[in-house]
């Protein structure tokens, strides 16, 4: 994604980040998996974006990367973890 969108528009100078949606379950029905997709949407999304954005603006001495977290990472609540969107039964 990052290689085609240099190649349609040039070297990207400025990233945001922001990805994933709040799953509310409380704590004592949450499994393993929730947690997995938590990271995936929340974690790895950014990262997989972020890792070769930064070594390019790090070669060209210049870029921004902006990440939003949404307010589950700024206010708890007990059925906020975790807070990733999971597919309807």
């Amino acid at each position: 994604m990052v290689n085609e969108a240099e190649a349609a528009g040039g070297p990207i100078d400025i990233l945001v980040n922001s990805a994933g949606a709040a799953r509310r379950t409380p704590f004592a029905e949450l499994q393993p998996q929730a947690w997995h997709d938590a990271m995936q949407a929340k974690f790895f999304t950014y990262v997989h974006v972020m890792d070769p954005l930064v070594k390019r603006m790090g070669a060209r001495g210049a870029g921004s990367i902006v990440n939003v977290v949404g307010m589950g990472g700024k206010v708890a609540s007990p059925t906020h973890w975790p807070a990733a969107r999971r597919t309807p039964r």
